[in-house]
């Protein structure tokens, strides 16, 4: 549960990273 918890986050912060360095 921890270790997915962990995943989810860092597929988050990719998301919204790649969001910020390559806007619209």
């Amino acid at each position: 549960m921890f270790l997915l918890f962990l995943a989810e986050n860092c597929a988050v912060l990719n998301f919204l990273r790649a969001f910020v360095l390559f806007p619209n």
